[in-house]
């Protein structure tokens, strides 16, 4: 039974470490307010990331602002359409989308210093969907690299356009979204209650095994 107990540990603790919970899903619901774009990176006319939304969960709760990743190319949204979205996590959708998280934090980390590389990025991310293919090296090599460390970003958020629930955007479809990753704080409270259920069960075997070493 210890040696069950301690398996169950050594898998907790694994769960949370590989990839921030790569398989834990996540099945909230949020209206996606779009508010624009910016810093107006685009290619041909077509705008890459940043897109920019003020995100509130539909069953009550705080507002908050979220520059995301587009990755459905053909897909068009316009200001101020809204949409109900389901967010979940890029390692419960699997590799694709977790490479999308990849190019995802890519983009987000050289929005200010490499707007090329944020353009290459988004470019990337679309054609692992249904966007035209990727033709400049530096995109594939972007692909190249995401090939390799996407296990890395099962934690990165998903926001999947829910098709039953479209009455706020009036042309096209809506798009869906990678970015964004679950707060520290989120984290932290998974991981102590994994740790105190540990505990408990810990605990308990003991005092099945060796009842007076746990009195007074």
């Amino acid at each position: 039974m210890r040696r069950n107990i301690n398996c169950f540990a050594c898998l907790l603790v694994a769960l949370i470490i590989l990839g921030f919970g790569r398989a834990i899903c996540y099945a909230d619901s949020f209206t996606m307010d779009f508010t624009g774009v910016g810093p107006g990176l685009n290619t041909n006319g077509v705008y890459t990331y940043p897109y920019n939304f003020t995100i509130t969960p539909t069953g009550g709760g705080q507002s908050f602002d979220a520059s995301l990743m587009c990755i459905s190319y053909n897909r068009e949204i316009t200001i101020p359409e809204t949409w109900t979205a389901n967010r979940t996590t890029a390692g419960a959708l699997g590799k694709t989308y977790e490479e999308a998280a990849y190019l995802w934090s890519v983009a987000a980390a050289n929005l200010q210093t490499n707007p090329t590389e944020v353009i290459d990025a988004n470019w990337a991310a679309w054609s692992l969907f249904s966007g035209p293919a990727t033709y400049d090296q530096n995109q594939k090599n972007l692909l190249d690299e995401a090939a390799k460390v996407y296990s890395q970003y099962g934690g990165v958020y998903v926001w999947l356009a829910d098709p039953l629930n479209d009455s706020g955007w009036t042309d096209g479809e809506p798009q869906d979204f990678v970015g964004l990753t679950p707060e520290p704080a989120t984290w932290a409270l998974l991981g102590s209650g994994l740790i105190g259920f540990i505990a408990m069960l810990y605990f308990r075997k003991r005092s099945e095994t060796h009842p007076g070493q746990l009195r007074p």
